[in-house]
């Protein structure tokens, strides 16, 4: 997850955006936007160690909006990952 990640509007804009179908939680957005072969060719991706976030631990807001991942069985928490598997799956010739 990228607690972290900052990105220039104007670059991610030129090179797509991310993608808006990432919904609920959106899990693995951040992958997605990172992971795709056309922006992979068109920037680079940089770590900044002295980034940082600062957890306000709040009782409400946020991604507690669709429940606590580590209780509820709502599909928000993984359909993120599925609709990324879905994009990034191997091209073997055979439909899913």
């Amino acid at each position: 997850m990228a607690g972290n990640l900052s990105v220039d509007r104007e670059r991610a804009l030129a090179i797509g955006g991310f993608d808006e179908n990432f919904i609920g939680a959106a899990y693995r957005f951040e992958t997605e936007f990172c992971h795709s072969p056309g922006r992979r060719q068109a920037a680079t991706i940089w770590f900044e160690p002295r980034a940082s976030i600062h957890h306000l631990k709040l009782a409400t807001g946020g991604l507690r909006s669709f429940g606590d991942h580590r209780s509820t069985a709502s599909p928000v928490h993984s359909a993120g990952d599925y609709y990324f598997a879905i994009l990034h799956r191997p091209r073997s010739g055979v439909t899913p």
